[in-house]
């Protein structure tokens, strides 16, 4: 009884340390996965913020150069058409200055300022220049700019004075909804000078604004701008060239409602831009 009692208390004791050694081997094999696991884990998570890393970075140098190179095109784009609009003046500096047909000094520019071609005629003009021209269009013309009754011969880049025969033609949308009226129109912008003068001074509510040309060699617009409907830029167009006649009549006169409407077309405040 003693052997068996010391044969089951070393088998007891050897199956415990079998046990506590199985235990100790998986729980240091749990541990070692653990730590492998945990391992990996922040190798990936390192690896993910490399990557994201090298990609914002990759993602602001591209911007950069995008940026950089748009100001770059913008600057040569804004030095190339200052040297053309250079050499256009130069270019006119050295010819003598054209003649301008059916303007009189002393009288507001108001209208289109084109260039003739070789050989044009008042009908040649007018057809080119109004639509559905004919011998009314051509007698509208000529009512309004007497001058030009003594066209003679033209040389190509003499320029004529186009005057407005109906507030229509003067009448445009503008960019942010409003409408606008075009007042004068000219190859450079010191020859819409007059026009604009004339204008602050017949009708001091309206707002003037230049238009640059999108590329060398076309005009300059001058325009009455802010009417909120096309209605107030007829009746404001439609003034303008109530003025003018008033002007060319050499009387002065009353127009009514228009004249009270078109003084209201325009906040008060604007200021030329």
């Amino acid at each position: 009884e003693r052997k068996l009692a010391v044969q089951r208390k070393a088998e007891a004791e050897r199956k415990l340390a079998v046990q506590r050694k199985a235990e100790a081997e998986r729980k240091l094999a749990v541990q070692r996965k653990a730590e492998a696991e945990r391992k990996l884990a922040v190798q990936r998570k390192a690896e993910a913020e490399r990557k994201l890393a090298v990609q914002r970075k990759a993602e602001a140098e591209r911007k950069i150069a995008v940026q950089r190179k748009a100001e770059a095109e913008r600057k040569l784009a804004v030095q190339r058409k200052a040297e053309a609009e250079r050499k256009i003046a130069a270019q006119a500096a050295l010819k003598p200055a054209p003649g301008i047909f059916g303007w009189t000094p002393g009288y507001p520019p108001v209208g289109r300022l084109v260039a003739l071609r070789g050989g044009d005629t008042i009908s040649k003009v007018a057809t080119r220049y109004y639509p559905n021209a004919g011998s009314v269009t051509v007698d509208a013309l000529l009512a309004r700019s007497p001058t030009l009754r003594n066209l003679g011969p033209v040389d190509a880049g003499d320029l004529m004075l186009l005057p407005f025969l109906t507030a229509q033609e003067m009448v445009a949308s503008g960019f942010d909804g409003s409408y606008r009226v075009l007042l004068a129109r000219a190859p450079r912008r010191d020859q819409t000078g007059e026009a604009a003068d004339w204008a602050r001074a017949a009708v001091p509510k309206f707002s003037l604004r230049w238009e640059s040309p999108p590329t060398p060699g076309q005009s300059y617009s001058l325009y009455a701008v802010g009417f909120m409907s096309r209605n107030d830029a007829l009746a404001a167009a439609d003034y303008v060239l109530f003025k003018l006649a008033e002007l060319q009549a050499g009387r002065p006169g009353r127009r009514g409602s228009s004249l009270s409407r078109a003084r209201l077309l325009v906040a008060p405040g604007a200021s030329d831009r």
